[in-house]
């Protein structure tokens, strides 16, 4: 398969173990080009308007973190991988305003697009914060009885990829709620939080490893790669937590639970369900955990 998605850092033969991946908080404001400061403002006018008028926006600008930098190192006589993750905060409407536009035009020239102008010359191990503005987890599932599982996105509520297949847990860091024992950032949290309000179950760190941090070039997204290994839940268990409801369900409008077996995966991502369509990190995911 050809995926549109660059792995940059990391391998999913030799993955990280959660305390092996650091995050450092750089508390600088992200500096947005003029133009992109007031498309996030007609973005914030908007919203304005809609709760007006309806009570309720219908995009939540809560917090984000971007990705300024990405480093590496080794532990032990071992060598066990080590990534080092420099973020610095943003917000769901710079992420609107700037990755989820990246075709729009340029203010001062319309043949020009955002793209364009401001990435067209950046390498991918060198990401630009301000674009790099919502830094995610995406990660497989296998249950306790050796099933994947796949989601489908919903198509409402959703930017980016709506109604495609995707790993089952996709989250945003948040650097509020993402927040370890020490107080630092925390990705193992991410995947918890992710777990929990997508299909309210719970996931251990000695249940997940990391694959790669790679950019999904479409929207200049950066995502850093995983697989849960659940000793607990079983493919109907997860059926029936998700059926007592859970906080972000609707996130995911249907889940696919494959058996674990290279060839019926690969019919899957192949041949999918009828009318589905694969988001890059749907296959990227599912690749590296049949690799693991």
């Amino acid at each position: 398969w050809h995926v549109p998605c660059v792995a940059i850092e990391g391998s999913s033969s030799d993955p990280y173990v959660p305390k092996n991946v650091i995050c450092q908080l750089d508390p600088r404001p992200l500096s947005l080009p003029q133009e992109l400061q007031e498309r996030k403002a007609a973005i914030e006018n908007e919203q304005t308007t809609i709760e007006q008028t309806t009570g309720c926006r219908t995009l939540h600008n809560g917090p984000t973190l971007a990705l300024d930098e990405i480093g590496r190192g080794q532990l032990g006589d071992l060598e066990e991988p080590v990534l080092i993750l420099r973020l610095r905060p943003s917000d769901y409407y710079t992420f609107l305003a700037t990755a989820m536009s990246l075709d729009e035009k340029t203010v001062a020239d319309k043949d020009t697009t955002i793209r364009y102008k401001y990435l067209h010359h950046v390498a991918y191990d060198k990401p630009v914060p301000e674009f790099a503005s919502a830094f995610a987890a995406q990660m497989t599932l296998v249950t306790s009885d050796g099933f994947i599982v796949v989601s489908t996105r919903e198509t409402e509520g959703i930017v980016g990829y709506q109604g495609h297949l995707a790993p089952a847990i996709n989250e945003c860091v948040n650097p509020v709620a993402d927040r370890g024992a020490s107080g630092t950032i925390s990705l193992p949290m991410t995947v918890k939080r992710g777990a929990a309000h997508e299909l309210n179950i719970e996931v251990t760190d000695d249940e997940m490893v990391f694959f790669t941090v790679g950019v999904d070039p479409r929207y200049y997204m950066y995502t850093l790669s995983g697989l849960v290994r659940s000793k607990q839940f079983t493919r109907d268990q997860i059926v029936a937590r998700r059926s007592l409801g859970s906080k972000e369900k609707w996130e995911a409008s249907q889940l696919h639970f494959l058996p674990h077996d290279v060839n019926e995966v690969a019919r899957f991502m192949s041949r999918p369900p009828e009318g589905a369509r694969w988001s890059p990190y749907g296959h990227v995911c599912l690749a590296q955990t049949l690799i693991s």
